[in-house]
């Protein structure tokens, strides 16, 4: 038998539907009562959150009637029997969390929706006094000590470098907005309340209060108020460890999103096409340690530990993304906050698949005195990896070592043990942790290095793809102090032993004996320190400055909420300059002395690794390598570009040497004289860059150039462009000439720089660490004192003849006493005679070693894209998308494909005639994938195809595992049409294709099982032109090849008519072309079977047709024979001004004609009378 169970029903259609057992089904007994009438539609607000000037009006509406809106003004939780009654508009002129809640007796209520209004001229004035806000507490009911308001000292300060409200409000609206809002006993011990604010060091879900989140992006010239980009309410929680002390007034935070409140999820793209578009969690993180507000500590950046974060994803590692905004609370300015995704199993799920629960996720327990936790899952591959590793300390061979990684001895072979490590990952997390001088990580200064802190490491236990435990940067807030910081230990320490407090400072110790482990280590630290890597000083200096270019903007609100909280002179912007300018001091001397740091360890080879020249880039085939090494070594490398060096350490067989020989030119040398320089502060925009520019007005003299020092050997002007404040910017240029440049193999550029430069040759940008296109009038901020930077430069950017060096050096800050400039640019020439010429299309590899003795060099390995171009909408299209798959059949619902998306794919062309270079094109929108790292390899041949899909597996067992997939997009392609996009690394469009599935688009696409196809790919005008598609020839489509068009079609007849070169063209062979100009398109020659190049009549004939005894009037044509994409119809009027109208849409009679051809006869449905009638046959194209 069977027992029905109504979940929910409506006593009337249109009515949202009533629910019986609280939502759920009730097997074992039959419902009777509805546990409620329906449900009331959601609240609506006439005004959306954003940002304000002017005083504003708010009504509240919901579309179901009868009901009883109640809202509220401070933040608290309106229910049905709480909140003030709605009775009309809501007058709002200062900074208020509005929250309204819609009843209806026996109906199910509404959520709490809620929406902040920020009048940012309220906002710097809250709490002006001190005093707590109206209706907040002035204590929190425990130790914890509060700090509310904004600092009259910085509000209406004189110095808008420092404050005033211009400068505040300007701050205020420099990042987007988040607001917190909760009832007020969530946070603080009120009436019996146990608030999480007040009570900070208290964990877990039994500290978790409900709350709502929004986000509002700030003001722009087209969105005035900003825009409203979501609300979510979700659980909030404190979150840190140290700084959770009630000393600190400003906590950290995390949201947590769960079905319990409302939406399981958040589904916005907080990172944008760089992470996650979706979340379980995520961390409001704020300065901590060196926080303004805890410590009063003048070390504050907000970039120490942010830049690390964004340093791991540099290096090409997953991590944590780093974003800033503004935090309120229940409407008060509570400073500025960055995003910091919390690397657990849901960050995982959403990075590397699976589902969270597939994860174990370790780290350092600060709650249980340090020692080892698991977060997610169980500790016992970590427990696995961790005996493993001791197991490799007292007998480091490569069997052991291997074995970590699923592999035998030699290094390559798979064994059946389980891959637990990560080798990358880990030497990449522990070089970050030298790098940086990070005291409270992996190990803890602060716990005297036999305990770690602040670690995270994950891993796959379930259907492990062969994937070891990754590393991830957590908390790296004590960073970047101590220049001469030594964290490479090794630490002997009694815990080291002790898997109750392993780590992976442990681990690599129990690693480092290890050869080919040092040998991983050598060539990842040369990778990330060398060749423009991302520990390049340049490097370092472009991630900080770049994130110091968005805190910059925001710290005066920063300083004005949070910078007298342990200070009775408040912390300023200036304090924040000086202590980035620290900071910045740090980087250009950190990499030697991390070396040297590495060397004594054995993790970097004592000789230097080869230089190679050209280092990889756009080339030509046959252009040539130069390979430059340390003295008394042999220079190996491998024809087909794999490492010369075989496990072990031999040479690997088959590697061949190359012989170093070259000589080097000074075409600008050190000090040179002819330097032409303007130092008057004027805007000289871009053209003072250019080789062709007139320089001859400029003033003359010898470099060092400059002021300030008392080393200068020209003093150039030091000019003011206001009393005290030095004009940002001073302009110099030299001219070289450079004899046969095509023999130039390397070319080098030293500069000397005080504060920041950029430099380019003959227009062209070579190096430097300002901003693309500074400002003349843009101080950078970094006061760097006469720093030595060295830049390798593309010997392409040389001319025959003559050349122009062009250098802007700019002030730190306007008061700067002194500005430097120095440069000489060297020239290498190759005379080897064993030259290397690299020939071929596509990626080209060159890895090269340097031997001395047994001692190897860590590897140089540089990537060559040989006869290949940068992706472009000249040589990329969008050929093919397949958006509505048939459903699946009953195998492949079997094999547990039940959803037609599965299916669906996208297929992307090479329509040039070279390769095409597909690293970092993505496409982000309804589908999101990165061809960085693509299966199908980095080049696209000519005419080749690749395709994304939306379930591998899937798409595998429909059409086979041999095709060209580049790999599995996120997303999903919508049936209803949708916007598709894709894009160059550089975020430009290659190609968009907004497509539909009604006409004119060919609405067969759309659930029938065929695909579109692109007809005239080459033409970027047509992407989004439904003239411009097709469907395909077959069900399923012809991913991955050319598709053979269904006969019958117009598309079938093109390819008969037009020849290869004309079908790439929409102009000859498009289907409202007129290549012959006789006035119709080719779909009106196809249909009527007339010549497209030949400028010729459709046949149409009038005829007798007799049916029984009565003729009827005829109307005879030509026509292709089985044609299944044209309609054609008999019309007829009675007056040819009057309407016509179908009489038939069926050939009475065919009459082949032979080739493909007949005549087709349309008769009139009247039999004829005399009276005056006149036919036409209508063709329609129905794709």
């Amino acid at each position: 038998l069977i027992l029905p169970e109504l979940i929910a029903g409506s006593y009337q259609p249109a009515a949202t539907p009533a629910f019986y057992g609280s939502d759920r089904a009730t097997p074992g007994w039959i419902n009777a009562v509805p546990t409620s009438l329906g449900k009331v539609e959601d609240t609506q607000f006439s005004v959306k959150r954003g940002f304000f000037t002017a005083p504003i009006s708010v009504e509240i509406t919901t579309p179901t009637p009868a009901v009883t809106i109640r809202y509220t003004l401070d933040g608290s939780t309106p229910t049905p029997t709480t909140g003030l009654v709605y009775t009309g508009p809501i007058a709002i002129s200062s900074t208020t969390v509005l929250r309204a809640i819609a009843t209806r007796s026996g109906w199910e209520t509404t959520d709490v929706d809620t929406q902040t209004y920020l009048f940012l001229n309220d906002v710097i004035t809250q709490s002006s006094s001190g005093a707590a806000p109206p209706g907040w507490p002035a204590s929190s009911g425990t130790a914890q000590v509060l700090d509310y308001g904004m600092d009259p000292d910085i509000v209406a300060n004189s110095d808008p470098n420092l404050g005033g409200q211009a400068a505040v409000k300007a701050a205020l609206a420099a990042l987007p907005a988040v607001s917190i809002t909760t009832d007020l006993p969530n946070l603080f011990n009120i009436g019996g309340s146990q608030g999480i604010y007040s009570n900070p060091n208290n964990r877990g879900y039994a500290w978790e209060r409900a709350a709502s989140m929004e986000w509002i992006n700030p003001p722009d010239a087209t969105n005035p108020n900003g825009t409203s980009e979501f609300q979510i309410n979700a659980g909030l929680r404190l979150r840190g460890g140290y700084s959770r002390s009630t000393d600190n007034p400003k906590h950290s935070f995390r949201m947590f999103f769960r079905g319990e409140y409302g939406d399981s999820k958040l589904a916005y793209p907080l990172f944008g096409r760089y992470g996650a578009q979706e979340f379980d969690q995520i961390d409001l993180r704020t300065a901590q340690n060196y926080s303004w507000s805890f410590a009063g500590d003048d070390a504050n950046t907000f970039l120490r530990e942010e830049s690390t974060r964004q340093a791991q994803l540099d290096m090409g590692q997953p991590g944590s993304h780093v974003r800033y905004f503004h935090l309120y609370l229940n409407g008060q300015y509570w400073g500025l906050f960055n995003l910091d995704e919390r690397t657990e199993a849901d960050f995982a799920e959403t990075y590397f698949g699976g589902d969270s629960a597939d994860y174990d996720v370790v780290k350092a327990e600060q709650t249980a005195n340090w020692t080892i936790g698991a977060t997610d899952g169980t500790l016992a591959a970590w427990q696995d990896l961790w005996n493993k590793g001791k197991t490799h300390r007292a007998s480091p061979t490569n069997a052991n070592y291997f074995r970590m990684m699923g592999r035998a001895a030699d290094g390559v072979t798979q064994t059946a043990d389980p891959v637990l490590l990560d080798a990358d990952s880990l030497i990449d997390y522990m070089l970050l942790t030298f790098w940086t001088g990070n005291l409270d990580g992996c190990t803890s200064y602060f716990l005297n290095n036999d305990r770690a802190n602040n670690w995270f490491g994950s891993r796959r236990r379930d259907d492990n793809p062969r994937q070891g435990f990754r590393f991830f940067a957590h908390d790296f807030e004590h960073t970047f102090f101590n220049v001469n910081e030594d964290r490479t230990g090794p630490f002997t320490v009694a815990n080291e032993s002790n898997f109750s407090y392993s780590n992976p400072m442990f681990l690599h110790q129990d690693l480092m004996e290890n050869a080919e482990y040092k040998m991983r280590w050598a060539d990842r630290v040369h990778k990330h320190l060398f060749n423009s890597g991302a520990f390049t000083a340049t490097n370092w200096q472009n991630r900080i400055n770049k994130l110091a270019g968005v805190v910059d903007n925001a710290i005066i609100a920063e300083s004005a909420r949070w910078g007298d909280a342990k200070s009775a002179t408040p912390k300023t912007r200036q304090t924040w300059i000086n202590a980035q300018n620290s900071l910045l001091g740090y980087l250009p001397q950190r990499t030697p002395i991390v070396l040297n740091q590495l060397r004594a360890d054995g993790l970097y080879p004592s000789i230097d690794a080869p230089v190679v020249t050209p280092f990889g880039g756009y080339q030509n085939s046959g252009m040539q390598a130069v390979i430059s090494g340390p003295a008394s070594s042999t220079l190996y490398y491998m024809p087909d570009g794999s490492d010369p060096r075989a496990v072990g350490g031999a040479v690997k067989s088959g590697a061949l040497v190359y012989t170093s020989a070259t000589t080097n030119e000074d075409l600008i040398p050190w000090s040179a004289s002819g330097w032409k320089y303007l130092a008057n502060g004027s805007n000289q925009g871009t053209a003072w860059r250019a080789s062709a520019f007139n320089d001859s007005l400029w003033s003359t003299g010898t470099a060092e150039l400059g002021y300030g020092d008392g080393d200068e050997t020209t003093v150039i002007p030091a000019t003011e462009v206001s009393p005290g404040q030095k004009s940002a910017t001073c302009y110099f240029r030299r001219a070289f000439s450079v004899t046969n440049p095509n023999q130039v193999t390397n070319l080098s550029i030293t500069v000397e720089y005080d504060d920041a430069y950029a430099v380019y040759l003959n227009g062209t940008r070579i190096g430097g660490n300002l901003p693309v296109d500074p400002a003349y009038n843009y101080y950078s901020i970094s006061t760097i004192e006469d720093t030595v930077a060295t830049t390798q430069v593309n010997p392409a950017l040389l001319l025959p003849g003559n050349n122009v060096i062009a250098i802007e050096v700019h002030q730190g800050i306007a008061t700067s006493s002194d500005l430097s400039m120095n440069l000489s640019l060297t020239a290498t020439r190759s005379s080897t005679a064993t030259p290397l010429f690299l020939t071929g299309t596509g990626e080209r590899k060159l890895r090269v070693r340097a031997l001395n003795g047994s001692t190897w060099s860590a590897m140089t390995e540089a990537s060559y894209m040989l006869d290949t171009d940068p992706a472009s909408p000249s040589n990329l299209a969008i050929s093919e998308i397949h958006y509505h798959p048939v459903d699946p059949s009953q195998s492949e619902i079997a094999a547990g494909f039940e959803d037609a998306n599965d299916f669906e794919f996208i297929e992307v062309l090479n329509t040039s005639n070279r390769h095409v270079d597909l690293d970092g094109v993505y496409f982000y929108g309804a589908v999101s994938f990165n061809f960085n790292g693509a299966a199908t390899g980095r080049a696209l041949a000519p005419g080749a195809r690749v395709l994304v899909v939306s379930n591998l597996d899937a798409f595998r067992l429909r059409y086979g595992s041999t095709l060209p997939v580049a790999g599995q997009y996120s997303g999903q392609l919508n049936n209803a049409g949708e916007n598709l996009v894709l894009y160059t690394p550089g975020d430009d469009v290659i190609r968009g294709v907004d497509y539909d599935d009604v006409s004119p688009w060919p609405v067969a696409a759309d659930g029938t099982g065929v695909s579109l196809v692109r007809r005239h790919p080459s033409d970027p005008a047509g992407d989004s032109d439904s003239l411009g598609w097709a469907v395909s020839g077959a069900i399923g489509g012809s991913p991955g090849g050319a598709d053979t068009f269904a006969p019958g079609t117009f598309d079938s007849w093109t390819t008969s008519i037009f020849t290869p070169a004309q079908l790439a063209v929409s102009a000859t062979s498009g289907p409202s072309a007129d290549p012959d100009g006789d006035g119709r398109s080719n779909v009106e020659e196809y249909a009527f079977n007339t010549q497209p190049l030949v400028a010729d009549q459709p046949e149409a004939a009038f005829t007798w047709s007799t049916v029984a005894t009565a003729d009827h009037a005829a109307v005879r044509i030509r026509r292709p024979t089985g044609v299944t994409d044209v309609l054609y119809e008999l019309m007829a009027t009675e007056n040819l001004e009057g309407e016509w109208t179908a009489v038939s849409d069926t050939a009475a009679e065919t009459i082949p004609l032979g080739v493909g051809i007949e005549h087709a006869i349309f008769r009139d449905a009247t039999p004829a009378t005399g009276a005056t009638r006149f036919l036409r046959v209508r063709a329609t194209w129905e794709p």
